[in-house]
């Protein structure tokens, strides 16, 4: 049986804990449920592609495996993708 700590802030404490604190409250650890949405312009990962289309790293982190792959193959010459699984 596995025993997962879950804190007091999920089993019901008070109102006033520290999990409702506002930046700079309390001692150092600021919570807010406030949604702050990302800075416009372009996708970071999405430019730094274009800077090194090279990159088998990037083109896997933005989702574009095939071309990862054909990278791979071009960069190494790996032919057996299935261990990479």
């Amino acid at each position: 049986m596995i025993d997962i700590d879950m804190g007091d802030d999920l089993l019901g404490g008070d109102a006033g804990d520290a999990g409702d604190q506002i930046d700079g409250a309390g001692d150092g650890e600021a919570f807010s449920d406030i949604f702050v949405p990302p800075s416009p312009g372009a996708d970071p990962l999405t430019q730094a592609l274009k800077k090194n289309p090279q990159s088998v790293g990037l083109h896997v982190a933005t989702g574009e495996f095939s071309k990862a792959l054909d990278l791979l193959k071009k960069q190494l010459g790996v032919n057996d993708f299935a261990p990479l699984k």
